[in-house]
């Protein structure tokens, strides 16, 4: 008998490990059963197909990032400091482990061939792009910043992010990733002070 306590958990804790590992193709709802140990009724309680769990993991992993924007919105810390910290939640989540890469790659494959998951993957990128764009402008208007045209440097800053992404995937070396991350950041990011990012 399932205990009912934290079965929608489990679910999604074992889903995420079968998409990325699977795929989402290779996954069956049989499958995510099997792996969190509940019945297939449970599965449907808590999700009415695969493809609605699969944009709930996104939702899921979403939820911490807007959690630290707004913290970091609400603080009363320079702009530079608050860019710095807000990207730096999304390098965190590009050096995570190779489960979180693999199922990153399988969101951005499936947003190719279904038109909700592309839908849902613009909108993430918009809203975080948006934010870093806001954010830069308060910036330049309380003269943090100058020179700088705030749409191109939140693309920039979500384009260094998805590019590490890439690299660490296909890495041979040992680099670290976390410094080397940091690093980048930190060049963008004093371009963007020094007012050489035009």
């Amino acid at each position: 008998m399932e205990k009912t306590g934290n079965t929608k958990e489990k679910i999604i804790n074992s889903a995420i490990e079968c998409f990325s590992k699977y795929g989402y193709d290779g996954t069956s709802v049989d499958i995510i059963c099997k792996s969190a140990g509940v019945s297939k009724g449970s599965f449907f309680y808590y999700f009415p197909t695969k493809q609605s769990l699969f944009l709930e993991i996104l939702n899921f992993w979403l939820h911490d990032i807007d959690r630290v924007m707004e913290e970091t919105s609400r603080s009363p810390e320079d702009t530079p400091t608050k860019l710095f910290k807000l990207a730096s939640v999304l390098i965190d989540l590009i050096t995570s482990g190779e489960r979180e890469i693999s199922l990153t790659f399988e969101f951005w494959n499936r947003a190719l061939r279904d038109k909700e998951t592309l839908d849902k993957i613009i909108l993430i990128f918009e809203k975080y792009r948006d934010y870093f764009s806001n954010l830069l402008s308060e910036g330049i208007k309380k003269g943090e910043f100058w020179g700088v045209d705030s749409e191109v440097a939140s693309y920039t800053i979500v384009a260094f992010a998805l590019g590490l992404l890439i690299q660490k995937l296909f890495a041979v070396g040992e680099e670290d990733w976390e410094s080397l991350s940091r690093k980048g950041l930190e060049i963008i990011l004093d371009g963007l002070k020094d007012g050489r990012g035009r």
